[in-house]
């Protein structure tokens, strides 16, 4: 009896360690936008459908469960809000996922506000300078990922 329980111990030490180092991240990369439509405007809230190409280079699939996120597009400042993101990125995935994106202005909606807008609408290319966090989940594993980057978006 005593052999059998410091085997099942053995063996659950085993299973444990393998799970811990077959579970390394790899980064989940924004590729790019392909397109992006305007929703609504009402109530200091601007909403939008985006299609994002994403890679996601692990074995397992991320799930995006919130995020809070700054984004400032020609010296506008936006807040971007979900408590319930509700994303799934599926494993060893390279596509597009369509991600719909409420806009909180910092201030009130102004012509400039309504400049900006119509700017990313118009151009090709816009700047992006994104700051805040998101919460992902895979396995029973719940991460915060801190974002700071600023890019280029071709839309």
């Amino acid at each position: 009896m005593k052999i059998f329980l410091n085997f099942k111990r053995l063996l659950f030490i085993i299973l444990i360690g393998i799970t811990f180092t077959s579970c390394t991240y790899k980064d989940v990369e924004l590729v790019g936008v392909e397109d992006i439509k305007l929703g609504s405007m009402k109530n200091g809230t601007i909403s939008l459908n985006t299609l994002v190409k994403i890679k996601n280079p692990n074995s397992y699939k991320i799930k995006i469960e919130s995020y809070n996120l700054d984004i400032i597009v020609n010296n506008q400042t936006f807040q971007l809000i979900e408590e319930n993101a509700n994303i799934n990125i599926p494993k060893n995935y390279l596509g597009t996922i369509n991600i719909p994106v409420s806009l909180k202005s910092k201030g009130l909606l102004n012509f400039r506000t309504f400049g900006t807008v119509s700017k990313i609408f118009s151009s090709k290319k816009i700047d992006v300078d994104a700051k805040g966090i998101i919460g992902a989940k895979f396995f029973i594993f719940t991460k915060k990922i801190k974002v700071d980057k600023k890019t280029t978006l071709n839309i």
